[in-house]
C-alpha cells in the first residue's frame, strides 16, 4: 500500500464517525504561521504539473527541488519556476516519486515506484540524469514493491525502504553510489523486518551514525520503527532487538507513523496518526534507546486536536531552535471535500508553540475543494515550505504555500 491521495481518503473515510468542536482556522494570528506573501501568489504555488507533490528538499543555493508523479521539478526562492532546472524547470521521472535526497555534492536522488518494482533516479545539480548511476541516471529494483523513503549513508551509499514485494513486511534495500545493489547489505542487498500485523513503512532517516532509522505503522494499531546497523542488522541497542512498537491509549486506538526525523541530540522523533473513530496527528519521541522519552509530552507522545474532524501529519521538519513542524491534513467530518493542509509547530517539550498561528496550529484552504500537504522542509531562513496536493471531481495539481517563521 504505498502513499496516495486515494489510500489516505480511504483510511479517512474509515477513521471518521463523529464531529469534534468547531474549525480553527488561521485568521488574526501573530506573523509566524502565515503564508508569505514573498512566495507565489500570496504564499501559493498551484498547478505548475499535474499530479502530486509528494517530496521536498532546499537545496543550499534556497531553490526548492519537489518530486511528484512522474516528474522533478525546481522553484526559485519566490516561488517561481526555475527554468534553468532540466527542461523549463523540469525533469521526467519514471514512476510515481514519493521521495528524494540531496547529497552533499548537490546531486538530487529520486525514489518511487514503477509497475516493476523500485524505481530510482539520479540527477545533477541541473536537473540533467547522471550518467554514472545505474542505466543512464535511472535503475529499477523488484526486490520491494515500491519506494516510500530514500537516505544517504556517509559514504555515498543509497538507502531505500518500501514493502516488501512478497510479504507485508519492511523492506531495506542498499545502492551503492553508482546505483549498483549493495551485496555486503542484509541478503544479497535487502532486508526485511517483521512486525505483528501487516507493516507499512513509510519514512526513514539516516542518523549521524550511519544507522538506519525507519517508521511506519503495523495491524494499523501502533507506530512501527526499526534502526538498523550501518551494514544492515538490526542494531540490538534500540528498542527490542533493534525494532519499536508504539500504541497510543487503550485497545480500539489506530495509529500509524508517515514521518521521522533524529535530533541533534540523537533523539527520534516520529510523526503520523492516533485515534479512534476520528484520527488526529500523533507525535512520539524516543530516546536513543528506542524507550519512550517520558520528556516529551504525555509519556513520550503528543496528540493534536485541529477540532476539524480527521488529521494525519504526513511530514515532519526541526528548526534550528529545536522545534518541530508536522505538517498533513485536516478534514472535516460529514464533508465530502472540506480537506486543507494542518500544520502544527511543537516547543522541545511537545507542548503547541503558541507563537505559530495564535495557537501552535495553522490550517490554509486552496482554490480547490480538498487538499493535502505531504511534504515540510526548512529553508535556512526558518521559513516553512509544504507541498502536497490540490484536487476536486476533475483535476489533481501540485500545490506548495510558504509560511514565515
Amino acid at each position: 500500500m504505498m502513499r496516495t491521495s486515494a489510500c489516505i481518503h480511504a483510511t479517512v473515510a474509515l477513521l471518521v464517525a463523529v464531529v469534534l468542536g468547531t474549525p480553527s482556522i488561521a485568521g488574526s494570528t501573530p506573523e509566524a504561521g502565515s503564508l508569505d506573501p514573498t512566495f507565489g501568489v500570496e504564499g501559493k504555488v498551484m498547478g505548475t504539473f499535474g499530479g502530486d507533490g509528494n517530496a521536498i528538499a532546499i537545496q543550499p543555493n534556497a531553490r526548492i527541488v519537489v518530486a511528484g508523479s512522474g516528474v522533478v521539478t525546481r522553484y526559485l526562492s519566490d516561488g517561481s519556476l526555475d527554468t534553468s532546472f532540466g527542461t523549463d524547470g523540469f525533469v521526467s521521472f519514471n514512476g510515481d516519486a514519493h521521495a528524494l535526497a540531496l547529497q552533499p555534492d548537490h546531486r538530487i536522488v529520486v525514489a518511487g515506484d514503477s509497475e516493476d518494482g523500485v524505481a530510482l533516479a539520479r540527477y545533477d545539480a541541473h536537473g540533467d540524469p547522471d550518467p554514472t548511476f545505474g542505466s543512464d541516471g535511472t535503475l529499477v529494483s523488484t526486490l520491494a514493491a515500491g519506494a516510500t523513503a530514500v537516505g544517504i549513508q556517509s559514504d555515498g551509499k543509497i538507502v531505500v525502504t518500501g514493502e516488501d514485494s512478497t510479504s507485508w513486511d519492511f523492506a531495506v534495500l542498499r545502492f551503492g553510489a553508482d546505483g549498483r545493489p549493495d551485496r555486503s547489505f542484509g541478503h544479497d542487498s535487502k532486508v526485511r523486518t517483521e512486525f505483528t500485523g501487516m507493516a507499512f513503512p513509510e519514512a526513514l532517516v539516516i542518523d549521524g551514525d550511519d544507522r538506519i532509522i525507519v517508521a511506519g505503522g503495523a495491524a494499523n494499531r501502533y507506530f512501527a520503527l526499526a534502526r538498523y546497523r550501518p551494514g544492515g542488522r538490526l542494531d540490538p541497542s534500540f528498542g527490542d532487538e533493534g525494532t519499536v512498537k508504539t500504541t497510543f491509549g487503550p485497545e480500539g486506538i489506530r495509529a500509524g507513523a508517515y514521518a521521522v526525523l533524529v535530533r541533534p541530540n540523537g533523539k527520534v522523533v516520529a510523526a503520523g496518526f492516533a485515534g479512534g473513530n476520528l484520527v488526529k496527528f500523533a507525535l512520539a519521541r524516543y530516546r536513543r534507546d528506542g524507550s519512550l522519552d517520558l520528556s516529551f509530552g504525555r509519556d513520550g507522545e503528543v496528540v493534536t486536536n485541529f477540532g476539524r474532524g480527521a488529521e494525519v501529519a504526513l511530514g515532519i521538519a526541526i528548526q534550528t531552535d529545536g522545534k518541530v513542524i508536522a505538517a498533513g491534513f485536516t478534514r472535516r467530518r460529514h464533508e465530502f471535500y472540506g480537506q486543507r493542509f494542518a500544520l502544527a509547530r511543537y516547543e522541545t517539550d511537545g507542548s503547541l508553540d503558541s507563537g505559530f498561528g495564535g495557537d501552535g496550529m495553522v490550517t490554509t484552504n486552496w482554490a480547490g475543494p480538498d487538499a493535502e500537504g505531504r511534504s515540510v522542509a526548512i529553508q535556512a531562513d526558518g521559513r516553512i515550505v509544504v507541498c502536497g496536493l490540490v484536487e476536486g471531481l476533475d483535476f489533481h495539481e501540485s500545490a506548495l504555500a510558504r509560511y514565515l517563521p
